[in-house]
């Protein structure tokens, strides 16, 4: 394992030389709006590093916002508000106002590839920032070695030679992080930074949920009996984020891309299923309106047959689009249950236990939000309300889960279009409590507003 070692020693001014400007610009993007690149960098980055002064302003405000929220700045109006607070205290001189905002339009523009480069990125500040803590050891431990304190010059050089980024899982002490914590919640509180969720595009949902929406690193599972709305809820909350800007990739097991893009044809454009025939270029149009007045991230499709579709396929598809400069930021799977493991065993419950697992796995590894389905067993099928113990086959899928929601209905309520989703099972908030809503299923909207609590 690397640490960060601090090299307490005068040295030459040091710059990224051998880095051009190009590449420079990256690692100021990677340090403004990349969270696992601010993490395995951290203390490796000096502003005085880069050769811009613009450069080196950025990267001076995303640090400081990283030491006091534990996380980059991200969005443009984060960074503009730095900004302009920086001004203020007069940490920036007006002359360089015009020069940082062309760079903020540099490293926010669509082109500016940051995920792709980034592991490279955060090898190549490692070797530079290791580099410079051996040369600058080198210093101290000549003058020990002159003392002949040999065992200091070890532990000096020992040091420098650990220097380097911070693996993908870094020590959290609860302890120290407690006014970190404090301040970030505080922040939350004032709307100075958005919570770290995904919002279901519900307020009332969101509300209730611990991260204010659907958690990054999570599993969020809607639970209900067949035929009873499984797939259309899913896919109208991947409509619902990918209208909020945010990148959805979407993987259908069960139904064709043709069906479910005629749902989704249905929901965006608010016309009956059976009815989109008859409206064709009005759905078209409703379609055109949404798509140019929200200005929605992508919602990318893949069909595949049931039981074929693996956790490694998963992750070779995301790989595939990271490749070509697209990071997800959901990923929604229709569904869990009907996937294939990436071993077959004969035990089915150890199957499904790896399938859920594994995605799982991949949800945090990513850092996105996925959403899936499972059905419930006969018993929960015949239920008013399906809760935990209903899930079926394998109650692994509830242990594995971060978050499990039963979509419920008698057939009073769906005369009158309405449904309960009750939480049945959840790792970070209290559950078993229900809400009532409002949805059209004969217009692809499996969730319209929340109408009440039980």
């Amino acid at each position: 394992m690397t640490v960060v070692a601090e090299m307490e020693v005068e040295t030459p001014e040091i710059k990224f030389v051998d880095f051009d400007e190009s590449f420079q610009e990256r690692l100021v993007a990677l340090q403004v709006r990349d969270e696992t690149f601010a993490r395995r960098t951290e203390g490796l980055i000096k502003p005085e590093y880069f050769e811009s002064r613009a450069d080196a302003a950025l990267v001076s405000l995303a640090i400081s916002y990283y030491d006091r929220y534990k996380r980059p700045p991200k969005d443009v109006a984060n960074v503009v508000a730095l900004l302009k607070d920086a001004i203020r205290r007069g940490v920036i001189r007006a002359d360089m106002v015009e020069e940082i905002k062309d760079k903020i339009r540099v490293i926010f523009d669509a082109g500016m590839d940051i995920v792709s480069c980034r592991d490279f990125a955060v090898d190549q500040v490692g070797e530079f920032a290791r580099h410079q803590a051996i040369t600058s050891a080198m210093l101290v431990a000549f003058d020990q070695l002159e003392k002949h304190n040999t065992v200091k010059v070890q532990e000096i050089l020992e040091k420098a030679f650990k220097v380097g980024p911070r693996p993908n899982s870094t020590p959290y002490s609860y302890w120290k992080e407690a006014e970190t914590r404090t301040e970030v919640r505080r922040a939350m509180k004032m709307g100075e930074i958005k919570p770290r969720g995904i919002s279901t595009g519900i307020p009332g949902i969101d509300k209730l949920l611990f991260h204010k929406g659907f958690g990054i690193k999570e599993l969020t599972v809607f639970m209900a009996g067949a035929k009873k709305g499984k797939s259309f809820t899913i896919w109208d909350f991947a409509k619902l984020i990918s209208l909020q800007g945010y990148n959805v990739l979407g993987i259908t097991l069960e139904v064709s891309t043709e069906v479910l893009s005629t749902r989704l044809d249905a929901s965006v454009s608010d016309t009956p299923i059976d009815e989109i025939d008859g409206s064709i270029f009005a759905v078209m149009e409703a379609i055109r309106a949404t798509r140019d007045r929200k200005l929605p991230g992508e919602l990318i499709l893949h069909e595949y047959p049931s039981g074929s579709f693996r956790p490694m396929d998963l992750q070779d598809l995301i790989d595939r689009y990271k490749a070509d400069g697209i990071k997800f930021d959901a990923i929604v799977i229709d569904y869990l249950d009907i996937m294939a493991p990436n071993r077959w065993v004969q035990s089915e419950t150890e199957n499904s236990r790896t399938i859920w697992v594994d995605c799982r796995g991949i949800a945090q590894t990513e850092e996105v939000a996925m959403i899936s389905a499972t059905q419930t067993n006969r018993e929960g099928h015949k239920s008013v309300t399906a809760k935990a113990e209903h899930a079926a086959e394998d109650f692994n899928k509830i242990r594995t889960a971060d978050l499990v929601i039963s979509i419920n209905a008698t057939e009073e309520e769906m005369a009158k279009g309405e449904a309960r989703m009750f939480f049945a099972a959840s790792r970070n908030q209290k559950g078993e409590f229900a809400i009532r809503i409002k949805r059209d299923l004969s217009r692809g909207h499996a969730i319209k507003e929340v109408i009440g609590f039980e």
